[in-house]
């Protein structure tokens, strides 16, 4: 960001002596309209806040005024105000900007995990055409009206609610035998202590 000292040398540098027509009615000899030139150049940079734009942004600015030099230091004091209420304005707009697109990907996030979810039978799509419901409506998924135990016959539940098939490991084959036992499973420390 560009300090007065940058605004001076950058005046200086866009309107050199030799090629700067002043609105002057005096014919002004070359120190004398160094000076001049050297005078605008200070006010200029007055008008300029210091580490608040870049020399780019001044440029642009001296770039309207090209061959007008004292109309450059009149309009700096406008052109600051203005460029800070659009710089305002950019930075509502830019953070307008982002609360639309995060608000569209949440939606777009929570209508993917809806269809997932009903796709799955666990949620419920939407009754109506376009009309989300309130909140998820869980849907239990189907179950068997029956428990089938180590590979033997279906037996009917009881009257408790639906249970899922529970298939219960049997011994492996020996010898083209199969034991339809149950494999007991392992015991600990624990279920040692409480045998008799």
């Amino acid at each position: 960001m560009a300090t007065q000292q940058q605004a001076i040398a950058l005046y200086n540098r866009f309107y050199p002596e030799s090629h700067t027509n002043l609105k002057t009615n005096e014919d002004l000899s070359p120190p004398e309209k160094i000076s001049a030139i050297q005078r605008l150049a200070e006010k200029f940079a007055e008008g300029v806040p210091e580490h608040e734009f870049s020399t780019a942004e001044l440029q642009g600015y001296l770039l309207t005024c090209k061959k007008e030099p004292e109309q450059a230091v009149e309009g700096i004091a406008g052109w600051v105000v203005q460029e800070r209420k659009d710089r305002e304005d950019r930075k509502v707009r830019e953070a307008e900007r982002k609360t639309k697109t995060l608000e569209a990907r949440d939606k777009r996030d929570a209508n993917q995990l809806q269809g997932s979810l009903a796709r799955l039978g666990i949620v419920a799509p939407p009754t109506v055409a376009g009309q989300q419901p309130l909140g998820p409506t869980i849907m239990s998924a189907p179950m068997p009206n029956s428990v089938a135990l180590g590979g033997g016959p279906v037996a009917p539940a009881p009257t408790q609610p639906a249970l899922l098939a529970v298939n219960v490991p049997s011994k492996p084959m020996v010898n083209g035998v199969t034991n339809s036992e149950p494999i007991t499973p392992p015991r600990t420390p624990s279920d040692l202590a409480t045998q008799p």
